[in-house]
């Protein structure tokens, strides 16, 4: 104990001392700080410059670059804004433009293939036309074996008629003379022979007039279905050219919408370089003042 308290005593003396020591220390720092400011205001108070500035100090406008900055930064804000809004719209502007544009294929498909159906039609229009005049041609030419038949057949008409007059005349001959009956009655079978044959001949002039007849109402029947066919194709080309028409005018009409989303769009691209321009100078403008500000704050510190 006799050798711990006194190491203890020495140990507080030497704390205290030392700390003594800091204090004095930070007094003689601080005496060293104010001589140094004392020193250099009045080494400034008899600066030109400071007594320069001491005189139009009161009529120096101070600057708030904060509040400018504030306010070049909201409007900055609010041009971003617009800017993102020119870009959504143009956004939009591009799937509608985009969406004119498949239109547009689509209905150039479609005319594409109404033009090519039409064409088909047509092709079978010029067809059918040729059959008509084929089948006119062929109902021409029976019409006049029609006429030669019945020319014929009203020939054949007149001598049936002279054989009968003839066979007539020879019955009377018959009954007048008995005593050439066998030579009478062998010419009479020789001319009923001849009358039976010619009216066979007739029989089959008719029938095969009949069958002229028959194919002739054919022929007819086709040339009225043949007409029918083509007033349903004439229809059906004033339908696909009515068709066609309308499509052309809505072509026409997207045609329009697309030079004008077009001409909108470069209206906007044009907004939004403005605007870039703006922001940029902007940017530049606050930079100078910002540059400016720090180097009137290292005067103002330089001068304090």
């Amino acid at each position: 104990m006799a050798k711990l308290i006194p190491t203890c005593q020495a140990a507080i003396r030497g704390l205290i001392a030392r700390r003594v020591f800091n204090a004095s220390k930070e007094r003689e720092n601080s005496v060293r700080v104010i001589q140094r400011a004392i020193r250099q205001y009045v080494d400034l108070a008899k600066w030109p410059w400071f007594l320069l500035y001491k005189k139009i100090k009161p009529e120096i406008t101070r600057v708030d670059y904060d509040e400018l900055a504030r306010q070049q930064e909201a409007e900055k804000n609010a041009l971003m804004r617009e800017i993102a809004k020119m870009k959504a719209d143009k956004e939009r502007a591009l799937i509608k433009i985009n969406e004119i544009q498949n239109q547009i294929l689509k209905a150039q498909n479609d005319l594409t293939t109404t033009q090519n159906k039409l064409d088909g039609l047509e092709g079978n229009h010029n067809e059918l036309e040729a059959n008509v005049r084929n089948l006119r041609l062929v109902m021409t030419d029976q019409e006049s074996e029609l006429d030669d038949i019945m020319e014929k057949l009203y020939a054949g008409d007149g001598k049936v008629k002279e054989f009968k007059k003839e066979a007539d005349e020879l019955t009377s001959e018959l009954a007048a003379v008995e005593s050439d009956a066998s030579k009478k009655k062998s010419e009479k079978a020789s001319q009923e022979t001849q009358l039976n044959s010619l009216n066979s001949n007739i029989n089959l002039e008719k029938d095969q007039a009949n069958k002229f007849k028959n194919s002739l109402l054919n022929l007819l029947r086709d040339l009225g279905q043949a007409k029918e066919d083509i007033r349903k194709v004439e229809d059906e080309i004033g339908n696909l050219t009515r068709a066609k028409e309308t499509a052309t005018h809505e072509l026409d009409d997207l045609f329009d919408d697309l030079d004008e989303l077009t001409k909108n769009k470069a209206g906007l691209d044009k907004q939004v370089t403005g605007f870039t321009d703006k922001i940029k100078e902007t940017n530049r403008d606050n930079a100078a003042e910002s540059t400016a500000r720090n180097l009137v704050e290292q005067n103002n510190k330089k001068i304090d």
